[in-house]
């Protein structure tokens, strides 16, 4: 349960961890919501559909962290984009160089980017991995980095060198997969990943919540399980 992996987190002292957000703005959301989100692009805000995959995975993960008291702002990127491609984020938040107060915070500037920002790519998620990196060399703090993506990288050497660079850092990073897919390369990488022992860990939103009578707990449950096991790993590196 929830309630279970909270409890397993603070029995090993995880009370405090930073967050670093990143967002797919590759133009692929544009038809990955075909069979999963009611034929629509995975960006859309509309009152007919109030939350869409990338606004439900946030405030998820939100509000479980909560309790693992979430203390700094939040740095909140999108990446994919028609400026930033593959080689660069952007801020969600173009007032404070992408930090946000909260988690409300974040999707209230997550929504404004969905509907100005130009969708395109290709993906990658090494200039989101290396944001995290910088992140925790100027506060060595155990850090979760969520990255929330519609598709697989482009250029997956590349990502397995930045996921090894972040090794050496206490970073746990998971990768939340939503739309369509189909997430079998995802499945595979992440396979090798944990086989090497990095601190990587694949979800695919919609397998993980289409059997729940729970949604949201199965989701998180699924995504957070292997934290406590990362932050022990670190902690034993030291």
């Amino acid at each position: 349960s929830l309630d279970g992996l909270r409890a397993a987190c603070e029995d090993i002292g995880l009370e405090d961890c930073g967050l670093t957000i990143g967002v797919d703005f590759t133009a692929s959301n544009e038809w990955q919501g075909r069979r999963t989100f009611h034929q629509e692009c995975l960006h859309l805000v509309s009152p007919v559909h109030p939350m869409n995959p990338y606004q439900r995975t946030i405030l998820a993960f939100g509000s479980t962290l909560a309790p693992v008291k979430t203390s700094r702002t939040i740095a909140a990127f999108g990446f994919g984009d028609s400026k930033t491609k593959d080689h660069d984020v952007f801020p969600l938040n173009q007032q404070n160089g992408g930090n946000c107060t909260n988690i409300e915070h974040v999707l209230k500037c997550y929504k404004h980017c969905a509907a100005s920002v130009v969708l395109s790519g290709p993906t990658s998620f090494v200039p989101i991995i290396q944001k995290a990196i910088n992140t925790t060399r100027k506060n060595p703090q155990f850090h979760v980095l969520l990255i929330i993506a519609d598709g697989c990288m482009s250029d997956e050497p590349a990502t397995r060198k930045a996921i090894s660079e972040a090794y050496k850092h206490p970073i746990s990073i998971i990768l939340v997969g939503v739309g369509d897919g189909p997430w079998d390369k995802m499945h595979a990488f992440n396979d090798k990943m944990s086989r090497q022992g990095f601190n990587f860990h694949f979800v695919e939103y919609d397998s993980s919540v289409r059997y729940s009578k729970s949604t949201s707990e199965s989701f998180l449950l699924h995504a957070f399980m292997m934290i406590p096991d990362q932050y022990e790993s670190m902690k034993r590196r030291g």
